[in-house]
């Protein structure tokens, strides 16, 4: 090997030693476990998982909390994804059904948005608001997840 190739390969494992480290001991990705445990909350009643939804109710998580990124409540995704069961427990568990995500968009919105013809009747029926859907009443699209 020449000189050069040995200074190369000498850089390199130093760089490849430093970015171990770094990896090792590096960036704190820690997540408030408030933040952690709303966002699986919220992910549970979009996935229409009432067990799971249910047990962290009786843990005390916040039925209105709202998820960090957009602002979304699990009544908000519950109804946005049609899971009718879901959405009538956490409505008689006190979600408050105008909660508003980071747009301003409710929970009947997002169920108009995406055609959950019997969650759009039960959030209604439960005092439910929404802004305008665009082109409500045109054909609806496959989803707008």
């Amino acid at each position: 090997m020449d000189k050069r190739m040995l200074i190369g390969v000498g850089l390199l494992i130093v760089v490849i030693v430093f970015s171990l480290e770094w990896l090792r001991s590096g960036p704190s990705l820690e997540i408030p476990p408030e933040v952690l445990q709303q966002d699986i909350f919220i992910e549970s009643a979009g996935l229409g998982d009432a067990t799971t939804m249910l047990e962290m109710i009786e843990h005390g998580v916040d039925i209105n909390g709202h998820n960090p990124v957009f602002g979304h409540t699990a009544l908000i995704v519950a109804s946005r994804f049609g899971h009718y069961k879901i959405v009538q427990t956490l409505l008689d568990r006190g979600a408050e059904v105008n909660a508003e995500d980071d747009y301003g968009f409710t929970a009947l919105y997002w169920a108009k948005k995406n055609h959950k013809n019997e969650v759009i009747e039960l959030l209604e029926s439960a005092g439910g608001t929404s802004p305008t859907v665009e082109g409500e009443g045109a054909k609806p699209p496959v989803s707008d997840v």
